[in-house]
């Protein structure tokens, strides 16, 4: 990352910078501060994703005509994909996040989310949610804007 220079003998310019490059150092370094403000745009995003039963490629794939019949005969033939019980959409919460060396992760705890999110590569097909729509991205973008230079004016 580039280094800031600023030579001046204004206070204030110096002031300034100083709180720009710590705004800056946390956005790096994904500090809980930051990402909390990230969070509730990231969660919206993700909750829609099991509201339209979408992935970054387009429509989940169906549940196959046994698993279709099964969810009929049990009673929840009109079940959502991915929502039989509601423990995986509820397992994600803007709070499940944490730092790594990319920047920042967020995730869903409950044990089966990775398969479901990634397929097995066999009886499991990926059902992606927990990727960020190019609508959420620009929002995040102009959240990290408004951060650096909110105080640092």
């Amino acid at each position: 990352m580039a280094e800031f220079a600023l030579f001046t003998e204004d206070a204030s310019a110096k002031k300034w910078m100083t709180r720009l490059e710590r705004k800056v150092s946390d956005v790096k370094d994904g500090k809980r501060q930051f990402a909390a403000i990230l969070s509730p745009r990231v969660f919206r995003d993700v909750m829609k994703h099991f509201e339209e039963e979408r992935g970054p490629r387009g429509r989940w794939k169906a549940w196959s005509d046994t698993y279709a019949e099964h969810m009929e005969r049990i009673g929840k033939g009109g079940n959502k994909i991915l929502q039989d019980t509601g423990r995986l959409r509820q397992g994600f919460t803007p709070a499940r996040f944490r730092n790594v060396s990319e920047g920042i992760l967020w995730y869903n705890p409950v044990g089966y989310a990775r398969r479901h999110d990634e397929g097995d590569g066999g009886r499991t097909p990926a059902r992606s949610f927990m990727w960020l729509s190019t609508d959420a991205k620009q929002d995040l973008s102009s959240i990290t804007l408004k951060y650096l230079l909110d105080d640092a004016s």
